[in-house]
């Protein structure tokens, strides 16, 4: 499923050939969380936020980005990433991230409680981009492009379907 673009430089004939540009789609979970922080004279202080475990390294950590709407597409198996980890990992990965998280952020007097609302797996779309010599993927979410061999996951499912 590549597709050729160009370059602002090639269109005007002075640039490189076109590139090849693949979208890879990633696994991650998102840990919809309440919090109930007890106060002694202000009544409880209910929290709700997200948290994130990658499918594919089982790494947690805060979503603090503006999530867009999640839509579903038909797209090829090849192009997507099946999780590694499964759903007791995801719980005990975000289980041991919350309580640090709640404890860095809150700063809680006394012991909070920790509920885990729902769990989605979503998959996050990459762009893998050839470009001259070197190759990158970039995120849909973040738009960060990072060289391919940083992704390690993304770099291999790459190498198997080009």
């Amino acid at each position: 499923m590549a597709v050729r673009v160009a370059t602002a430089q090639s269109w005007f004939g002075n640039g490189p050939e076109p590139e090849r540009v693949q979208r890879l789609y990633y696994p991650n979970y998102i840990a919809y969380t309440t919090v109930t922080i007890p106060r002694r004279f202000a009544g409880d202080r209910v929290e709700k936020f997200l948290g994130g475990v990658d499918g594919m390294t089982a790494r947690s950590g805060a979503i603090d980005v503006d999530l867009p709407e999640r839509e579903r597409h038909r797209v090829d198996d090849e192009s997507v990433l099946e999780p590694d980890v499964d759903d007791d990992r995801v719980y005990d990965e975000w289980r041991d991230w919350v309580f640090e998280y709640v404890n860095r952020k809150f700063r809680p007097l006394s012991k909070p409680e920790f509920d885990l609302d729902d769990v989605e797996l979503v998959y996050t779309p990459y762009w893998v981009v050839e470009f001259e010599d070197s190759t990158y993927a970039v995120n849909g979410l973040t738009k960060a492009a990072d060289p391919i061999r940083t992704n390690q996951p993304i770099d291999e499912q790459y190498r198997r379907i080009r």
